[in-house]
């Protein structure tokens, strides 16, 4: 059922159009006063606002353009209705807004047609509006998913070259260093094939919450890939990312997995880090690259442990001239 305001400091023009407006169909209620009009209306936006031009706090004109530079109630078909009916009367109550005009005393049956009118045009208003915003949520819902890894929710690897790509622009042009970090699960593949992989998925999403709890919200945490993970962190130089990693190294081996319980070995994880400023590194691809010679020679060496990368990680990236 429509709702209907109607703003009019007649009582007995105010009762008599309520009686009428509710015999049409619609739910009605009545203000006297401009001030209680745009309490009403911007509270509880109807669908549409009769307006009596002549109120004793303020004018309709002034209620009508308030009304109409609102948020909420911008949309709103306000139809004037008035003794005044000169051409001018007129003029200024469509120029501050005002859908319609209507002149008393009215005829019920023009009031209901002009009524209609407005509706159907804010119905085809309503769905433009709903249209839009179903556009941008899905718009939105399509954005997060083309950069966030659905397993953990955190970001995909397209992303984290993404922003790693403008970080490095950021260093080159402000000298902001930064450091980045590539992460493997140890012995992951095992917790898959003898547990399984729903099992494996657990591991995962219960140490991408054991990361983030050792690093700052601005860091980005993507998921690289199956059971290997990145991190960029912003304005920290190597070392400070070389102590970070040695913290999230800590967490994870000190962490009692749920999904792992009354297992004999702890989960653990190693580290590549690579970070600026470094001379020989040129691009965002060198420094995935560095990060992740570094992982495979810690790999080399054994799990649960870190290695940096460096400056002959860097030089075997670059071609030979």
């Amino acid at each position: 059922m429509p709702k209907i305001l109607i703003i009019e400091d007649n009582k007995l023009e105010s009762n008599h159009m309520t009686e009428e407006v509710t015999k049409l169909g619609y739910e009605v209620r009545s203000v006297t006063t401009g001030k209680e009009a745009i309490s009403h209306a911007t509270g509880s936006p109807p669908d549409i606002i009769l307006l009596d031009l002549i109120l004793p706090d303020m004018t309709g004109y002034d209620v009508c353009r308030t009304l109409k530079t609102h948020q909420k109630t911008s949309h709103v078909p306000i139809i004037l209705l008035t003794i005044k009916g000169a051409i001018e009367d007129k003029v200024a109550g469509l120029g501050c807004g005002a859908n319609d005009y209507i002149t008393k005393p009215y005829n019920i049956n023009e009031l209901k047609a002009r009524m209609e009118a407005c509706l159907r045009v804010k119905g085809d208003l309503d769905k433009l509006i709903r249209d839009k915003e179903e556009t941008i949520e899905n718009l939105t819902r399509a954005i997060e998913l083309s950069v966030t890894d659905p397993l953990t929710g955190i970001y995909n690897r397209r992303y984290s070259n993404d922003i790693l790509a403008q970080e490095f622009h950021r260093f080159q042009r402000y000298g902001s260093v930064f450091s980045f970090m590539m992460i493997d699960v140890d012995s992951f593949k095992q917790i898959n094939d003898s547990l399984g992989h729903h099992v494996g998925d657990k591991v995962l999403l219960e140490l991408v919450e054991v990361i983030r709890a050792q690093i700052r919200d601005v860091d980005v945490l993507s998921r690289w890939g199956g059971d290997e993970f990145s991190i960029l962190l912003p304005q920290s130089p190597l070392e400070v990312g070389v102590n970070i990693a040695r913290r999230i190294l800590d967490a994870v081996r000190g962490h009692p997995f749920s999904a792992l319980a009354g297992s004999k070995d702890p989960l653990t994880i190693t580290i590549g880090v690579a970070g600026l400023p470094n001379l020989n590194i040129s691009d965002g691809f060198q420094m995935t690259a560095a990060a992740d010679l570094a992982l495979i020679r810690a790999k080399h060496k054994g799990k649960d442990n870190i290695e940096v990368a460096t400056d002959k990680d860097v030089v075997s990236l670059m071609p030979i001239p």
